[in-house]
């Protein structure tokens, strides 16, 4: 997942402190550095302003929340088609060939699995719900059948990026840590401590 959907789901979460606090910020400023902020007309705007983002991403979070809800009904009825498939070819001898028919039902599955890393990495599939698909598919990866025509299919790129076993990801303590760093540092330049 991107950084920009990480903090996109890190405003969801948080927006509320976080206009608590940029309101207590526009309030407390203009007192401590006694600037022109303290006046009403300067100061309404920019609480109206907070106000109005709390509002937009309030808003914005239920829209894409009513998004995966129904992805994530429509990813799982399609899982659901192909689970016992799935199992079979699994739970099958694994130096034996793979039939035809199970060649297009794992074609059926590696379609549904990129489908749902694309939305992930968009930002409309929620990091759990993600985190939960992909220890699903790595349970199929493992098996050796599968696993010689899943990663011959991942080489072609055909899966919108998708990669098996997973790359590294960045926590979102540490997203914050390194916004909340960026920002310290651009401040004491400005203010210059």
């Amino acid at each position: 997942m991107t950084v920009n959907v990480k903090l996109k789901f890190f405003i969801y979460r948080c927006h509320i402190l976080i206009v608590v606090s940029l309101v207590l910020l526009a309030v407390l400023i203009p007192i401590v550095f006694r600037s022109w902020a303290r006046d009403w007309r300067v100061l309404a705007p920019v609480l109206g302003g907070l106000f109005s983002f709390a509002y937009s991403v309030q808003k914005q979070a239920l829209d894409e929340s009513v998004l995966f809800r129904g992805l994530f009904r429509e990813f799982n009825h399609r899982y659901d088609q192909l689970d016992d498939a799935l199992n079979a070819i699994r739970e099958g001898n694994e130096t034996a060939e793979l039939k035809p028919e199970e060649i297009g039902t794992l074609y059926h599955y590696f379609n549904l699995c990129g489908e749902e890393f694309l939305y992930y990495k968009k930002g409309y599939i929620y990091p759990e719900a993600w985190e939960s698909w992909l220890n699903g598919m790595m349970i199929y990866y493992e098996n050796a059948r599968i696993k010689r025509l899943w990663a011959e299919e991942l080489r072609s790129g055909s899966y919108y990026g998708l990669t098996l076993p997973p790359k590294t990801k960045i926590s979102t303590l540490g997203l914050v840590r390194n916004l909340l760093l960026s920002l310290w540092q651009t401040l004491k330049a400005k203010l210059r401590f």
